[in-house]
């Protein structure tokens, strides 16, 4: 799903809501980074594409309003990093959490709200006191994108997130969701003529998806073998009780 997501335009449709929702503020970019990346992290849960997607428009927004070019790179990618923590897909370590616990995925989704919208708060609150001490400005309201505008282009992303909530929460399709959830994407992304996926495009995305799937495979391998060998030698119990 987050490949799907990168490869119709997604990351373009968060930035550019991002940057019509906050580009005019004091240290406009560096926290249209935080808010985008955040909505992107949210639905790819994966933090190298987020960089990807959206690193490549932020961090030259940031050097052009006075960020140091350190400082705008960190701030991407602690945006970036926080979208594994954000609901409703998040990392891979969330399905561990719910497989290891023996909890719905849904359980792990409410209670990583909390924390996940403290990390992006205080990662709000930091870059606005920078930009103050700092006397970083926003961007010219006349380059930004009109809100409007961006929710007429991209207003399916916003009812695939929907639905995959629905999906994930009120249905309890925690394995699937994301499949139906990729299928409505692809289907509503014809639509739009402007960020419709070619065939080479749809290629990419198979080749893309498979390199994903291959990666999540070696953690979740890993990760099985270290809970078994725990579990064989019966020594899950004492570090839990040492815990």
């Amino acid at each position: 799903f987050g490949v799907a997501l990168a490869g119709t335009g997604g990351g373009k449709f968060f930035i550019n809501f991002a940057f019509a929702l906050l580009g005019h503020m004091r240290g406009g970019p560096a926290k249209v980074s935080v808010i985008s990346s955040g909505m992107m992290g949210s639905l790819s849960g994966s933090v190298v594409t987020n960089v990807l997607t959206t690193g490549v428009l932020t961090i030259p927004a940031m050097k052009r309003v006075g960020f140091r070019r350190d400082y705008a790179a960190g701030v991407e990618a602690c945006a970036s990093t926080g979208g594994a923590l954000m609901p409703p897909i998040m990392g891979a370590a969330a399905f561990l959490m719910a497989f290891v616990l023996n909890i719905p995925y849904s359980t792990v989704v409410v209670a990583a709200i909390i924390p996940s919208v403290l990390y992006y708060l205080a990662l709000f609150v930091q870059i606005d006191a920078y930009s103050a001490r700092n006397d970083l400005k926003g961007l010219d309201p006349v380059e930004l994108p009109r809100l409007s505008t961006v929710l007429k282009q991209g207003w399916y992303f916003v009812f695939v997130l929907v639905v995959l909530i629905i999906f994930l929460l009120y249905f309890q399709l925690e394995a699937r969701a994301p499949f139906y959830a990729t299928a409505l994407l692809l289907i509503l992304n014809r639509i739009n003529p402007e960020d419709r996926l070619s065939l080479k495009g749809f290629g990419d995305f198979i080749v893309d998806s498979g390199r994903l799937f291959a990666e999540l495979a070696a953690v979740v391998a890993a990760v099985g073998m270290i809970i078994g060998s725990l579990t064989l030698t019966g020594k899950i119990g004492t570090l839990s009780y040492e815990l």
